[in-house]
């Protein structure tokens, strides 16, 4: 739910400008999004987070 109410904001807030975003401003947004993403999927227990440890041996492999 509060992920939800956060896009909502930050949808409201670039509406709002009446302005394009920049490409920074607009990764920053998608970042944002694709993490609010994967915290409401973690909450719904469809995905699990991985510590760090395995984060690295996955990266490293």
């Amino acid at each position: 739910m509060y992920n939800t109410q956060m896009m909502k904001k930050l949808n409201a807030n670039t509406k709002e400008e009446n302005r394009p975003l920049n490409k920074a401003e607009q990764r920053l947004f998608n970042n944002l999004k694709k993490s609010f993403k994967e915290i409401k999927l973690y909450q719904e227990v469809k995905i699990e987070l991985k510590d760090v440890i395995s984060l690295l041996n996955e990266l490293n492999s």
